[in-house]
């Protein structure tokens, strides 16, 4: 080495030497070494591949180079150390973490505070609890379908388990479905668009009940007996729209349903059931 490349070169081995004794004197606040963390790492790794350069005579412009697998290296070490840390001090480490998951977030607390029953908020966060792929994909579909032009309303939390409901069913997790549309119709009951969801997702489960439902939302007519938050959801205009677009696919998918006389035909429960309102309140 000689020149510049010198210069360089020791410029290399007098910073990093420095950095690595400052980290090597510090520690975080969980007792974590300082020079264990990637802030620290990347000090050391630099400094032994300076050494690397002088023992074998490189030339020491390949530090430059090095200095990105020394990044590499220290976040890759450090997390190795901090996990193996963490999990020699604290044993039942993963349970908590587990534990944590479980506990509502505040997207789901939100969302519950729109239930004025408490029987319908602990329902809701036992469905989300008990089902993580409902609670991821909830999650998912909070910053998507809301925005300022769109709040969130008890409608729009409807909409939002409706769609991942049919998204379930087209993806055959008819159990998730199943339990999405329950959380939809704890904050709207009655809720034609609800039924438009189950029928697409019956139709995705090649089941002939979803005409039954289908016909439901065709011929459904907003009534004052209908509860106050129906009538509220329903009156506007984005509700409006998507009544139309039902109305039209659910024409589409009594006509599947007539061609497909081999799907099987759960119907019968609800003729059991006696088609009552009660069965439709959902």
């Amino acid at each position: 080495m000689h020149g510049l490349g010198t210069g360089f070169w020791w410029a290399n081995v007098l910073i990093c030497a420095y950095s690595t004794l400052y980290w090597a004197t510090k520690r975080r606040r969980d007792g974590t070494p300082a020079l264990m963390t990637a802030g620290g790492q990347v000090w050391a790794w630099q400094l032994a591949f300076s050494f690397g350069i002088l023992l074998l005579g490189a030339n020491p412009w390949h530090l430059l180079w090095l200095g990105l697998v020394s990044t590499v290296l220290a976040v890759i070490v450090s997390r190795i150390y901090r996990g193996r840390m963490l999990a020699a001090r604290y044993p039942d480490i993963e349970k908590t973490i587990a534990k944590a998951d479980q506990e509502p977030s505040w997207i789901e607390v939100t969302a519950a505070d729109y239930l004025r029953d408490e029987g319908n908020r602990n329902a809701f966060l036992g469905f989300l609890q008990e089902y993580p792929p409902l609670k991821k994909a909830f999650h998912s579909s909070w910053g998507v379908v809301l925005s300022p032009q769109r709040p969130l309303t008890r409608g729009r939390l409807t909409i939002i388990f409706n769609q991942i409901g049919v998204r379930f069913a087209n993806s055959g997790d008819m159990a998730g479905a199943s339990r999405s549309f329950a959380c939809s119709s704890l904050f709207i009951k009655g809720n034609p668009l609800t039924w438009a969801a189950i029928a697409e997702a019956a139709c995705a489960d090649k089941d002939r009940v979803a005409a039954v439902w289908a016909e439901k939302v065709i011929t459904f007519r907003l009534t004052k007996s209908a509860s106050s938050d129906l009538q509220e959801f329903l009156s506007t205009e984005e509700s409006k729209d998507l009544m139309r677009e039902a109305r039209r696919k659910m024409k589409a998918t009594v006509e599947v349903c007539e061609k497909s006389p081999s799907w099987r035909d759960t119907s019968e429960l609800v003729g059991q059931m006696g088609v009552t309102s009660q069965y439709f309140d959902r």
